[in-house]
């Protein structure tokens, strides 16, 4: 017999899909990452270039 404790570990681990498959931003600190790339990528003139790693992620 399991204690109550350990039960709700096991069933949870059972339960819980692989972390690798959540689409979670609790790791991404999502209100602040986009005000950082445009105030670190902003041009002289007011521009903003785009990282080449986001490149591939936004259209044009």
């Amino acid at each position: 017999m399991l204690r109550c404790s350990a039960w709700a570990h096991a069933v949870v681990a059972v339960c819980r899909p692989p972390l690798k498959y959540r689409a979670s931003t609790c790791r991404l600190a999502t209100s602040r990452v986009p005000p950082a790339i445009l105030e670190q990528h902003q041009q002289p003139d007011g521009s903003v270039t785009v990282p080449e790693v986001l490149c591939p992620w936004l259209k044009n």
